[in-house]
């Protein structure tokens, strides 16, 4: 995620669905709100211009 824009944000959620990782997620780059389809990304601090939030997943899925 990047902010292309030209001001600074913060208190970014997205709908992160049924999303999962094997991997550990740093929460302060993107965590679940609670049991909802929401994540807050950069812990709700501010994104500045030109910054970015990355982070790297891997699911396993059994059949």
């Amino acid at each position: 995620m990047i902010n292309g824009g030209s001001s600074s944000l913060s208190e970014i959620v997205v709908n992160c669905g049924t999303f999962a990782s094997t991997l550990f997620i740093n929460p302060n780059v993107f965590k679940r709100i609670g049991n909802t389809n929401t994540c807050m990304v950069n812990g709700g601090d501010l994104m500045a211009p030109g910054k970015t939030a990355a982070n790297t997943t891997w699911n396993i899925i059994s059949r």
